[in-house]
């Protein structure tokens, strides 16, 4: 018996109620017909049957059709949850990665070059409100020509570094120059550039391979002329000259001077 019940249970809504009215509406019938003393042949069975299976059948069609409806809004529902709660991770994820950090950082569409977001440190580096600087590009911050930006790129490529270096405007005016990592990131289905950015204004350096005179010590810039060491290095760096004599270069341009300091420092020994 209790078998029968779960296999009636495990049957569509639509096939139980057909069931279940083609028996009871028939049963009714017998019941209401024999009261009254009236008899009921066989064949007359025929009509309550056929509709009391035709109504049990749409009520279970509809009772089926609600249930699944409730089932796949309960899918739907728990599927919007999941995501709700996995953007609001990613949210805070964004930003203490983003918002909250230390270092310069711009979300830089490649295609574009338009600046999607900057973080609170990148704002108050450039001078602009968030809002303002996200309508910006980036070229309205480089200085740099493209041809210039696309020859320091090479540069990079050829001496395998994975950093550039930039000239940046502020927003006051003032140009900085800046160490750029950038590398691509997928944000929320969009592939965009996450540049971070160091100012190395105050820690400018010489890089690369310099050409020097192996005689007269010059140095030859990039546009081919040959200048003194301390010029060049006074142009391309921060650094500043203070001039002496080396203990070597004061024995062989001052011989006299060097000798009598020599032999005083022995004779007081």
């Amino acid at each position: 018996m209790l078998h029968n019940l779960f296999m009636l249970k495990s049957l569509p809504y639509k096939l139980i109620f057909l069931l279940l009215g083609a028996v009871s509406l028939p049963l009714i019938a017998r019941f209401t017909l024999t009261a009254l003393g009236a008899y009921l042949t066989p064949q007359a069975y025929l009509l309550p049957f056929t509709i009391g299976g035709t109504l049990g059948f749409l009520i279970g069609f509809l009772l089926d059709k609600y249930i699944k409806t409730l089932k796949a809004l309960k899918c739907t529902n728990s599927a919007l949850q999941q995501e709700i709660k996995e953007k609001t991770l990613n949210e805070a994820k964004y930003a203490a990665l983003f918002e909250k950090n230390h270092t310069v950082t711009l979300l830089i569409n490649p295609s574009t070059g338009s600046i999607v977001d900057a973080n609170t440190t990148a704002c108050a580096f450039y001078g602009y409100p968030v809002e303002e600087i996200k309508r910006m590009y980036i070229t309205d911050i480089n200085v740099l020509s493209q041809e210039e930006i696309r020859h320091e790129m090479d540069r990079a490529i050829q001496e395998g570094r994975q950093q550039y270096y930039f000239k940046h405007r502020l927003q006051s005016g003032e140009v900085r120059d800046v160490e750029v990592y950038s590398g691509p990131i997928v944000l929320n289905g969009s592939s965009l550039l996450l540049s971070i950015i160091h100012d190395i204004t105050q820690l400018k350096l010489l890089r690369g391979i310099i050409p020097i005179c192996l005689h007269c010590k010059k140095i030859r810039d990039d546009q081919g002329f040959w200048s003194q060491l301390e010029l060049y290095i006074k142009q391309h760096s921060e650094a500043d000259f203070s001039h002496g004599l080396c203990p070597d270069c004061a024995h062989k341009l001052y011989p006299d001077i060097f000798n009598e300091r020599r032999n005083n420092s022995a004779n007081n020994k």
